[in-house]
């Protein structure tokens, strides 16, 4: 239940992952769609989603089917189940397993062997068992059960139908008497955003009772600081009830850019006197002081240049914009929403991360004055549907572009360049400058024959050469100033004799 307080202002080799399969979710228990190869689908469901030391965890699964070519096989496939990957893998299964579908010793192995409990899948594709965990376990905190096929089999001799290879794994805390415990099931957060999708966080919380015992009020904050909705604080309050579990979701704030997408950020659950000293209608006793954090990323959109113009450029930056699983980056297009009309730039591909940036160019119609940019994550880029629609928009100023410089004074020669000495082979040519009307100027020389450049001849002295006889040889004086334009001027061309 969620009130709201607002305030003024390495496990078998070659095994295989492919697509999910979207599946409901009952109440209160932990359901995982089955990814596997030859088109399988499955769901595997647990009977909660956290537990205690001691508890029985009891274990469904429905829509199993048997490996290509292993159909005519005598026996059933089996379906291994590991805890905490292959951490048990050399002293066998560490829990107690049982239920309709157990099997003690699949395709001859001994039971436990590789650190698996074994459950045989019925003609109908599923199957039915449980694993309990031990009274004295002190692995608590986040735990994790580890589903593996295309290796078991009911057949003795291991030569029996089997699963195709797959592996899925369903993630649950193991919990102390009094340990509280905070989930963030929601996986894309984006505040700021004009869809729905991606404004709050589904929050889960587990063992947070009151003195005394029985259900209590949490309230949450972000990064220790109250979280601000349209301009006014508010205070998100969970009840939880007699065993101390509750759920709802939490606002993020609606600033687009309120919270940093390049850092992690901590949710507060709060238990004391914030929301009340205990649930609704129950004065009950005081509620334990405790704080509980839970990291969290935001997907968030900033445009990184600073002077934008129409036909200029601008660059954005994208942190978090993952695809609907979790996993890896997805296509973002971003457009200019404004007169004469709204105008897609391109598009931002992210990595991995979800993080991703791009550089794009105005249109050159775009109206200064105020503007916005849209980034829009869903099919506009061709993202396909396991994309999470979802839009954030930022202000943009667009202002005139500005004049061009002013064309650069001109350096004018005053008096030619000349050269001394003898035109002929053998002999040293020395240039002389020349005069400019701007004092001080740089010059670089270039000697020609025949008017084309001499490769190598850039220096104020050159010695004529045999190649220059009977050639008209001449040196190009180029001048340069700061804030003028380049001069260039040439002696008269003498013939070598």
């Amino acid at each position: 239940m969620l009130n709201t307080i607002r305030r003024g202002s390495g496990l078998l080799a070659g095994l295989l992952v492919a697509g999910t399969l979207a599946v409901a979710t009952p109440a209160q228990a932990a359901v995982t769609p089955l990814p596997g190869s030859n088109g399988l689908g499955g769901t595997i469901t647990l009977s909660d989603d956290h537990f205690h030391p001691g508890d029985r965890i009891d274990i469904s699964g429905t829509g199993f089917t048997v490996a290509a070519g292993t159909e005519s096989a005598p026996g059933r496939p089996v379906l291994g189940v590991k805890v905490q990957d292959d951490t048990y893998e050399d002293e066998g299964f560490p829990w107690e397993a049982g239920g309709a579908s157990y099997v003690a010793s699949p395709g001859g192995a001994v039971d436990g062997q590789g650190g698996y409990a074994a459950f045989q899948i019925e003609e109908d594709g599923t199957f039915d068992g449980w694993v309990e965990i031990p009274d004295d376990w002190d692995v608590l905190g986040q735990s994790r059960l580890t589903f593996l096929g295309g290796s078991l089999t009911t057949a003795p001799d291991g030569l029996g139908k089997k699963l195709p290879a797959q592996v899925t794994r369903i993630d649950f805390p193991i919990l102390g008497p009094d340990q509280p415990w905070v989930e963030i099931t929601s996986k894309n957060h984006t505040p700021g955003s004009f869809i729905a999708d991606g404004k709050s966080l589904s929050v889960k919380v587990r063992n947070f009772k009151k003195t005394g015992g029985g259900g209590q009020q949490v309230a949450f904050k972000i990064d220790g600081q109250d979280i601000v909705v349209d301009g006014e604080v508010v205070l998100p309050c969970i009840a939880t009830d007699a065993d101390g579990d509750g759920q709802g979701t939490i606002p993020l704030p609606t600033a687009a850019n309120s919270l940093d997408g390049a850092a992690d950020h901590t949710l507060n659950a709060l238990a004391g006197t914030a929301c009340g000293t205990a649930s609704p209608g129950d004065p009950g006793f005081e509620a334990p002081g405790r704080m509980v954090p839970k990291t969290f990323k935001v997907t968030t959109a900033k445009v990184t240049s600073t002077t934008h113009y129409p036909g200029g450029q601008i660059s954005v930056q994208l942190h978090n914009y993952l695809s609907a699983s979790g996993f890896g980056g997805q296509k973002v297009a971003v457009l200019r929403v404004g007169a004469p009309s709204d105008v897609q730039l391109g598009c931002v591909t992210t990595n991995s991360a979800g993080n991703g940036t791009g550089t794009f160019t105005l249109p050159a119609n775009t109206v200064v004055g105020e503007v916005s940019v849209q980034f829009l994550a869903g099919t506009a880029c061709g993202a396909g549907a396991d994309a999470p629609g979802r839009s954030l928009r930022l202000p943009l100023t667009v202002t005139a572009a500005p004049a061009p410089p002013p064309a650069p004074q001109a350096i004018a020669n005053t008096a030619k360049p000349t050269v001394k000495g003898k035109f002929k082979v053998g002999k040293a040519l020395k240039a002389k400058p020349g005069a400019w009307s701007v004092g001080g100027v740089a010059v670089s020389y270039q000697w020609l024959r025949n008017g084309k450049p001499i490769k190598g001849a850039t220096k104020a002295k050159y010695k004529v050469t045999k190649k220059d006889r009977k050639k008209k040889v001449s040196v190009q004086v180029t001048a340069t100033a700061p804030g003028y334009a380049a001069a260039v001027t040439t002696s008269k061309a003498k013939k070598v004799k």
